[in-house]
């Protein structure tokens, strides 16, 4: 049943939605606003239900909406190829700073006489000092500070003719405190220093083998995260309520274990800390929490039983987590070469102010390249919960992903390109707060916090209402604006503003994450054993504790692009049954169907399948939510 939308000839602020008519002069959500918004408001919702009355649910033909928006995601992404693939070959010479410079061992430019820094190792206390080596120095003894570090005389150096009088650099190491060693250099090298590393040389073949190894940690690491975090799901569609409630009390009890074994291990002080976190936190629970378990429960259960009967959803996660982590190594790469070509090869040669500025262009680009990429698996989850709810049975997964990658791309763009650019306007905020704590300016650093802040919560707001709009986009095709308007209409017209407050999904969803991540560390870890070797001066622990580290970060990317799969199929499920509540009795979920409808109730100016206005309820609402 599609939703039909009148305005009753009596009176302009009667419509109907869904066959539930509703009187906006008795929404609470508009009584509370000032007149001259007020209006406004009622006039969105307006447009909004006349777009769900023109546009149906599926679509049998879709039209690419917000396709400019597309046009120019795609644009930067093919710059950001082209500046890479221009830059290749100097990004791969390693063309920075210190020229040349690898992992195991470079040459540094010639200096021409000039000082040069000396690297004393652990062993030295402070900053490097410079060594002043003009050309008088030729074949003398020239003596070398070593600064606070330095214990008794500087130790000479023999600077010989065949160093061209230049300053040779001098890695101390941890077994040279406070003594300059000298390293001979001869003529083969035209007076370039070598730099050495001690803690990092390795040869090429014991580089190739770290590499396979870790990259084989990655891998498992990704992979037992993908595994296990469906295991957390399809787990709750059997123990939902042994899934939240351990979800809830899990981590304050942890930290409440953690604080009485620090006690006993001797740190009064950091054990009573961590007592005290999870004391109060475990209260908050107690307290605060309790009462919407049950709810929690019933849509758990409905979202992992529609995850099980449509499990190829993975595959979104898993070609997800790849391309996150690619778009991210592409910015970098586009940032330095970008620097590298501003700077004339050096990216030290560059001013301050023009790497800031680049540095700004780049983290909205990251954010909004990364912000698409996860808002099409989004999309896609959004359509694949939609159908499954509808019992649109024919190809659910193709259909959902055609219409993210393709017709509603734009839409996920433009709504992208609004979150990147709040989060960039932050991340401005923030550098401008840091520069004031720098400076010493009070009054600079408070106003800079408040901007902060209020962008931060601007762009919270954004990311959280976006989510809602683009299940829309995945219901019914439109633009992000239409959609927006739509999504706005109908949670103010179904009641959905007293349901979406009581939810505790996001709980499951982290510590699902967490133990996605720890499980996928300890294969990487595994992995690493059977094939781990030491490299250089890394020892096989050094390898095994690397490859750990590198198992954790990719699983906790896989595991959180799965567990995105609860909040996705959360939101669209009960978008679906703002828009059609029957469908969820007709699948058997009777439980949370007269849950859901009782909550509705709660929300001013909704009655079900009557012209007339509701009376007003005289039980205050304990709770209210409005993000909207």
């Amino acid at each position: 049943m599609q939703h039909q939308v009148v305005v009753n000839p009596g009176s302009s602020e009667r419509v109907v939605v869904n066959n539930k008519e509703v009187d906006l002069q008795n929404l609470k959500e508009l009584n509370d606003l000032p007149d001259r918004r007020r209006a406004g408001r009622a006039e969105e919702i307006r447009r909004g239900a006349a777009f769900l009355q023109q546009v149906p649910r599926f679509p049998a033909q879709r039209a690419c909406v917000d396709f400019p928006w597309a046009v120019v995601f795609l644009l930067t992404l093919v710059a950001l190829i082209l500046l890479v693939a221009a830059s290749a070959g100097r990004l791969l010479q390693g063309e920075m700073p210190s020229r040349h410079l690898s992992s195991s061992y470079g040459f540094a430019p010639s200096y021409g006489g000039q000082a040069m820094p000396v690297d004393n190792g652990p062993g030295y206390v402070g900053q490097a000092m410079p060594v002043n080596n003009g050309p008088s120095y030729a074949g003398q003894v020239m003596p070398v500070d070593n600064g606070p570090g330095y214990v008794g005389r500087a130790g000479p150096v023999d600077n010989g003719p065949s160093y061209a009088g230049q300053a040779m650099p001098v890695d101390n190491g941890p077994g040279y405190v406070g003594r300059a060693m000298p390293v001979g250099n001869g003529p083969s090298y035209a007076g370039q220093a070598m730099l050495v590393n001690n803690d990092i040389r390795m040869s090429k073949s014991e580089a190739g083998t770290l590499l396979v190894t870790a990259s084989l940690a990655c891998v498992a690491g990704a992979a037992g995260g993908l595994i296990l975090a469906s295991m957390w799901i399809m787990f709750a569609q059997v123990c939902a309520s042994t899934i939240v409630y351990f979800s809830l009390y899990a981590i304050p009890s942890l930290f409440l274990v953690a604080g009485v074994l620090v006690v006993l291990a001797g740190s009064v002080r950091s054990g009573i800390m961590l007592c005290l976190v999870g004391g109060l936190s475990l209260a908050f629970t107690l307290m605060c929490w309790t009462r919407y378990i049950p709810f929690t429960i019933e849509v758990l259960q409905m979202v992992s039983t529609a995850f099980s009967q449509n499990s190829e959803m993975v595959a979104i996660s898993a070609v997800g987590g790849l391309l996150g982590p690619a778009w991210f190594i592409l910015v970098v790469l586009g940032y330095a070469a970008c620097l590298l070509n501003s700077s004339g090869g050096s990216v030290g040669d560059g001013s301050a102010e023009r790497a800031g500025g680049l540095g700004y262009l780049f983290i909205f680009v990251l954010t909004w390249g990364s912000g698409v990429i996860q808002n099409v698996c989004h999309v896609a989850y959004s359509g694949v919960f939609s159908r499954w709810y509808f019992e649109q049975r024919e190809s659910p997964l193709a259909s959902s992903l055609y219409v993210a990658t393709v017709t509603s791309f734009g839409s996920i763009c433009f709504g992208t390109l609004i979150l990147a650019a709040a989060k960039t306007a932050e991340a401005g905020a923030r550098g401008v707060r840091r520069e004031a704590e720098e400076d010493g300016n009070m009054v600079a650093c408070v106003i800079a916090l408040v901007v902060e802040c209020a962008i931060a919560c601007i762009g919270d707001l954004v990311d959280y209402l976006s989510q809602w709009v683009f299940v829309m986009c995945a219901l019914r095709g439109g633009s992000f604006c239409d959609s927006a308007r739509g999504t706005c209409a109908l949670f103010s017209c179904a009641g959905m503003k007293a349901v979406i407050g009581d939810l505790l999904i996001d709980r499951v969803e982290t510590l699902g994450c967490l133990l996605a991540a720890l499980g996928g560390m300890g294969l990487a870890a595994l992995a690493a054993l059977a094939g781990a070797s030491p490299a250089g001066s890394m020892s096989r622990a050094d390898v095994i504790g690397l490859c750990a580290m590198l198992g954790l970060l990719s699983a906790l990317v896989s595991g959180a692009g799965v567990m995105a799969v609860l909040s996705s199929g959360t939101k669209a499920i009960l978008m679906c049954w703002a828009e059609d509540p029957d469908r969820l009795h007709e699948r058997g979920f009777e439980d949370l169907h007269v849950e859901l409808k009782s909550k509705a109730r709660e929300f001013n100016g909704f009655v079900e399948n009557k012209p007339q206005t509701p009376q007003m309820s005289q039980t205050p609402q304990t709770r209210r939510f409005f993000l909207w």
